[in-house]
This record gives structure tokens, C-alpha cells and sequence, in this order.
């Protein structure tokens, strides 16, 4: 959910990364929510405040976040200020978890002065990354300003305007006289740079669509809209995304919209379209509780190249619905055909038919790109046998990484073991023993020798695993560091179109091993760090441990050997934020019209209305 959260410097300043906590509101809180601005005080203390669900008066839910050390709650202002601004605060009584951090700061010239800062009260020195998102120090998470606020290094924070949202929804069409971008949208693609131009609908199906009737934007390889409003957004638990489509050329992979790095890399919110052996392709999700993928089928095969299409994209609390639709028919007579309806839970994994699928085509990309650059380093070895010498260090390389790409391919498609199937075998294995320790205090205690063994059979596929992720990492490493090799400058001196398509074959590579990494995710608790596999290997040893001790005593059974039962009730499935602007058409040969944006989920009648009528609810419907 955005709504504005309004910081002084001063928290900024302690660079911490503030997540929420559920806080179920009472009939008071509700009234404050629904009359004033959409943050109201905690009731417990003076250092931390709610921000309200929308919407505001209907929605029980808040969110508690804690001011940064050194910070209260100031209700007037509605704010987090220095205790001096809010006297009727004692912030000595406030338990929080935020540490100061007190050092001096670095020499001057040791620090890049266009994009670092350090502040003189805590030492901590702070990276811009872009207008609205930074880091602190040499820690990996980044934290971004407020929205409406941008981050500006010569005063080492967050400042502007805040941003409150007057609606729950964003909209953007392109049917100004004449046709434009609006504002709210990155103007650096613009049609003057010939990667985005204005096409008219007025001849085609989108013509008697409410929503589309005048003009859409026609993408070029290489153009993208960007919307830096949703720069580190906190999507929350709720989300409807809609938008019109047409793709020119169905056998490319077209990234169609996320809200990560290139490529998607690293995203929370994605869907995008991939050109299979068997036809065309979705893989859509968010990034809550595992990968970002949590759907990947097929496509009606009614969709052809230049058809128009509609997606409505929904998000509520866990459950994921897709709905693409196909118009059909001519201008004045347009009906829809359904290309493909789909509703999963987003915290339940992929199921591994849908990752193989997902894996096999991101890694064919890969090693397509290879051979195309192996073919021309040989054609190259041919007409100018001077560079052969530097040319076969840069082919070495790359049969080494095609050599790990196949061993990925054996383990991902294979059935014996270890392979990926193994893998998610022994995985539900170790998951039945995490339960069966938790009814360790009623009598069941797990079989040691049985458990052990299954243990052990879990560590051999989980090493396995991460086998064939570390070499995935080490051949974009090796490939990176080839680019700055001697070799590589030598024998591709001159040859833009070669190192064109080495550069490609590192995105492609970076989001084949991000894609097989988030199989091996990390522990996302709060106040715990590691691998989440590493850390069940632990709690089970430690089952199995306590479980042969009660063995050898049945009688003797102290609370020292008693294990604790999980009693954590499950959190509400929030989208995980990035570092990154929403991002719609990223590569795509195509067009797109009529963007939508809403902070709730469209009722099913209302999502049927938009895509057969363009019918649009700005506001959740009461329910």
C-alpha cells in the first residue's frame, strides 16, 4: 500500500530499514484512521506510530512502524521528531530495537563526493542509488526516501513535499490532443528518441473499448515506461495491475512488466511473456514468501501476432489471480476470448513441471547466445589468424560456462538423483520432521535412525544444489572478469558487434542464476540471517538430538529436553519491496494502452467488466 510516512533527517539519518508489524485496530483507532490524515499514534507508546489500511474506516488493519533511535512521535506535526519537539514523550521509556551508531567519518577524499555522504553526529556514510533510494555504509539493503521526497546528497537525506494519495488508483492513457507521456511517467523514452512513439486505435478493436479509443504507444527493442512514483514502493498485500497489449513477434521473451533491475532482476512484481518449443508462454508472480514466479502456463494458441489483448494482474493477502483476455472481432462488434485464467497461493512453491519449463527456456537463452558468439569468434579466428592466440582464452571461457550450463540442464530435467526432483523430495521429507518436532512435548517423539537418514539424504541433494548455483556464479564471474582480460580487448579490439552480444549473454546469464538462486532462499525472519535450508538443517539436527536423549529417558523427561513448539502465528503475506521504478514494456516489440494501477483487489464481477466493457472502480467497493 503507498501512502506517505512522513521522516525528518534526523531518522534518515540512522539509515535503518523500517518493516512493519500487523496491529489489528479497535473501533477508536478505526475513527482516528477514517477522519484523519492515515497515521495516527500507537497506543503503547510514544515511539512508534500506525499507518492505516486502506481503506481507511472499512480496513481493521495498520501497520506499526517504529520511529528511528533518537526519534518520537509527534501527532501534530505527524511525524517522527526529536524528543525536544514533543515534550509529553519519555523517550526513556520507549523498548526499541535500533542501535545508534557513533564513529567518526572517513577522510574526505576516500568517499565519492557526487554520490556519498557521511553525517558528522553518527558516522555512517550513505550511497545515493538514485533520486529516491539509498544504502548505508557497506550494507546490502536499500532504503528509500518517502514518497515525493527525493534523496539529496548534499544535505544527506530525504527531503520534499510527501506524497498522500488522494485515490487508491493511477491511470494512464495516451489520448491527449496531441498524444503525451504523463508526467507521472520517466521521460527519458519519449517518442523524440524514437523508442516510443503514439500510434492511433481509433482503426482497431481497442476502438470501441471504453478505455482505449484514440491512441496507445508503440514500443521499440530497447524502450520501456518507467514510473519512479513507485520508486521502492511497499506494495503491502494488495494490488489490481491492468493494462492493454499487442505483441508484434511472439517468439521473443518480452519482460512486459516488473519492478526490478534489467532483465527483472531482483524483482517483487513480475510477469512476462516466454516463447516456448510448444507455444507461447506467462510467467507471473510476486516475491512475498519464496521466488518471484508463481505462475508459468501456456498462452491459448488463439493469441496471434498482432492481436490486442488485455491482463488483469490481482494480489490479495496470499492469493494470486491472472486473467488474460484476447479482443476480438471489429471496430463496433469487439467481444473477448479467454487466453487464460489463473488463481494460486502465492506462498505454495512453484511446482516443479512450471520450473523446469522456466529454467530450461532462461538457460536455451543462454546457451543460444553462446554459440552465436562462438560461431562468429570462429569465422573472426579465420579471417584475422592474428588474434587466434587471444580468441581461444575468450572460447575457453566459454565452453567451461557451457559445460555448467549443461550439468544445470541434466539436474533440472533429471529424474535420479541428485537432481532438482530429489531435491524437492527430500525437501518435503525434512519439512514432515520440522512438524513432527513440535508434537515432541505431546509423547510423539520422531524415530531418530529414520529421521537421520532422511536428514542426511536432504543435505546430500541440498549440496548438490548449491553445487550447481556456486558454478553458475562462477562462470558470470569468470565472464565478467573476461571483459577487463587482456585477451578480450586484444582479440575483440574493433569488434562492437561481438562484445554487443557478450554483453547480452551476461544480462541473460545474471538472470538464469538469479532464477535458480531463489531456490536456495534466504531467512527472511527478522533478527535471523542464512541460507533457510541451512537453518532447517539445524533445527532438525537439533529435533533429532533431543529426540535421543527422551529416547534413553522416556521417564526423565526435563523441560531441558523438551522441544519448543513454533506457537509464531503466520504474518500477512507482504510484497517484498525494491530498490526500483514499476516498469512496463521492457524490451517489448509491441504496444501497450490504457495502464492501471489500484492499491485493493478488483472484485472478480468488476475485473469481468473491465475487461469485456473497460469499465473502471477507482475505490474498493464496500464490502
Amino acid at each position: 500500500m503507498l501512502s506517505a510516512i512522513l521522516f525528518t533527517c534526523a531518522s534518515i539519518a540512522i539509515g535503518q530499514e523500517i518493516m512493519p508489524t500487523l496491529l489489528i485496530l479497535n473501533s477508536t483507532q478505526q475513527a482516528q484512521c477514517q477522519s484523519g490524515p492515515g497515521l495516527i499514534q500507537h497506543e503503547e507508546d510514544c515511539c512508534h506510530f500506525v499507518l492505516c489500511e486502506e481503506p481507511r474506516g472499512m480496513s481493521d488493519r495498520g501497520w506499526v512502524f517504529e520511529c528511528a533511535y533518537g526519534t518520537v512521535w509527534n501527532p501534530t506535526a505527524c511525524a517522527c521528531v526529536l524528543p525536544e519537539q514533543n515534550p509529553y514523550c519519555d523517550i526513556t521509556a520507549c523498548p526499541t530495537s535500533i542501535k545508534r551508531t557513533t564513529k567518526p567519518c572517513p577522510p574526505v577524499d576516500t568517499i565519492n563526493a557526487t554520490e556519498q555522504c557521511c553525517l558528522e553526529s553518527n558516522g555512517i556514510v550513505f550511497t545515493s542509488v538514485n533520486a529516491t533510494s539509498y544504502y548505508k555504509d557497506n550494507e546490502t539493503e536499500i532504503q528509500s526516501c518517502p514518497i515525493g521526497q527525493v534523496f539529496l546528497v548534499d544535505d544527506c537525506c530525504c527531503e520534499g513535499d510527501t506524497f498522500t494519495a488522494p485515490n487508491f488508483c493511477m491511470q494512464f492513457n495516451f489520448d491527449g490532443d496531441p498524444p503525451s507521456l504523463p508526467d507521472e511517467i520517466d521521460q527519458s523514452n519519449k517518442s523524440i528518441t524514437n523508442l516510443l512513439n503514439f500510434i492511433s486505435v481509433t482503426d482497431t478493436v481497442l476502438e470501441t473499448v471504453p478505455l482505449s479509443n484514440r491512441y496507445g504507444v508503440q514500443f521499440k527493442q530497447g524502450a520501456r515506461l518507467a514510473i519512479p512514483h513507485y520508486n521502492g514502493a511497499w506494495f503491502g498485500h494488495k494490488f489490481t495491475i491492468s493494462f492493454d497489449f499487442r505483441l508484434e513477434d511472439i517468439t521473443r521473451d518480452t519482460l512486459i512488466l516488473h519492478n526490478g533491475d534489467e532483465d527483472g532482476v531482483g524483482a517483487s512484481i513480475k510477469i512476462e511473456f516466454i516463447s516456448c518449443p510448444e507455444g507461447l508462454f506467462i510467467a507471473a508472480g510476486v516475491c512475498g514468501c519464496d521466488r518471484v514466479e508463481d505462475i508459468v502456463e501456456e498462452i491459448d494458441s488463439r493469441y496471434m501476432n498482432g492481436d490486442w489483448g488485455n491482463i488483469v494482474f490481482r494480489y490479495d493477502d496470499g492469493t494470486l489471480n491472472l486473467n488474460v483476455v484476447k479482443y476480438d472481432g471489429t471496430p463496433g462488434s469487439v467481444s473477448t476470448i479467454n487466453l487464460l485464467s489463473k488463481e494460486v497461493d502465492e506462498p505454495d512453491p512453484l511446482k516443479l513441471g512450471q520450473l523446469q519449463k522456466l529454467v530450461k527456456q532462461y538457460n536455451a537463452r543462454v546457451q543460444d547466445e553462446i554459440v552465436s558468439i562462438k560461431s562468429d569468434i570462429a569465422t573472426l579466428k579465420i579471417d584475422e589468424p592474428d588474434r587466434a592466440t587471444d580468441l581461444e582464452e575468450i572460447e575457453q571461457c566459454l565452453e567451461e560456462l557451457q559445460g555448467s550450463l549443461g550439468s544445470l540442464e541434466t539436474y533440472i530435467e533429471g529424474t535420479g538423483s541428485p537432481s532438482y526432483k530429489e531435491f524437492k523430495d527430500a525437501k518435503k521429507d525434512v519439512r514432515m520432521l520440522k512438524n513432527q518436532c513440535k508434537k515432541t512435548r505431546k509423547g510423539r517423539l520422531p524415530d531418530p535412525v529414520q529421521h537421520q537418514k532422511k536428514l542426511d539424504n536432504f543435505v546430500i541433494e541440498y549440496t548438490k544444489l548449491k553445487e550447481i548455483i556456486g558454478s553458475l556464479c562462477e562462470g558470470f564471474t569468470k565472464l565478467c572478469d573476461l571483459q577487463n582480460a587482456t585477451h578480450y580487448k586484444n582479440g575483440l579490439d574493433g569488434k562492437s558487434d561481438i562484445k554487443r552480444k557478450i554483453r547480452y549473454l551476461k544480462r541473460k546469464l545474471r538472470k538464469l542464476k538469479t532464477a535458480v538462486g531463489a531456490e536456495d532462499p534466504q531467512v527472511r525472519a527478522q533478527g535471523e540471517k542464512g541460507a533457510k535450508w541451512d537453518s532447517w538443517i539445524e533445527q532438525c539436527e537439533d529435533c533429532i538430538a533431543k529426540a535421543n536423549a527422551l529416547t534413553v529417558g522416556r521417564g526423565k523427561r526435563s523441560a531441558q529436553f523438551r522441544v519448543k513448539r513454533d506457537d509464531e502465528v503466520p504474518g500477512p503475506n507482504n510484497i517484498k519491496q525494491t530498490k526500483f521504478p514499476l516498469v512496463f514494456g521492457d524490451d517489448l516489440v509491441g504496444s501497450m494502452d490504457q495502464i492501471l494501477i489500484c492499491l485493493f483487489r478488483y472484485p472478480d464481477s468488476d475485473t469481468d467488466d473491465l475487461q469485456e466493457m473497460g469499465r473502471v472502480i477507482y475505490s474498493p467497493p464496500n464490502e
